[in-house]
């Protein structure tokens, strides 16, 4: 085709892929980014969980961080605080949860949490966890780890 070997136009088909699959989830990546920097830790398990919330909710998720991390720090701690939700979700042993809790501190973010903040983890988790079950969540954690 045009005197261009046919390796060119399959090289060029799968970059163009590539940035297409790619370009829709830009926010993800710099969410988890923003998220994982402000507690020092690798994007990548930031990600984990933006991926586990479906697509909706990691839309929304992402896009609410990006948008307002330099206008409103409360987002960016709300993101943190999702984060640190689903990681006691994950793995609920104090040693776990005593982990993420100093890492919460080190960095200046509040570690005892409320229910407007498990509300909103729960609403963007709510593939993975019960909603409905907040309350118990809290007193759970409150009883168990505060």
């Amino acid at each position: 085709m045009f005197g261009i070997p046919w390796y060119t136009w399959a090289i060029a088909a799968i970059v163009a892929v590539y940035f297409l699959l790619k370009l829709p989830n830009r926010n993800r990546y710099k969410a988890a980014d923003i998220v994982g920097s402000s507690i020092n830790v690798k994007p990548q398990y930031v990600e984990d969980m933006i991926a586990k919330m479906g697509s909706e909710k990691s839309d929304l998720y992402s896009k609410q961080i990006v948008a307002w991390k330099d206008k409103d720090p409360s987002i960016v701690e709300q993101g943190v605080l999702t984060f640190f939700i689903y990681q006691i979700i994950k793995n609920d042993s104090p040693e776990n949860v005593k982990w993420w809790q100093n890492r919460l501190d080190e960095f200046g973010y509040r570690y005892a949490i409320g229910l407007g903040d498990v509300e909103t983890a729960f609403m963007f988790l709510s593939k993975i966890v019960n909603t409905g079950s907040e309350s118990e969540f809290l007193e759970a954690y409150n009883r168990t780890y505060m």
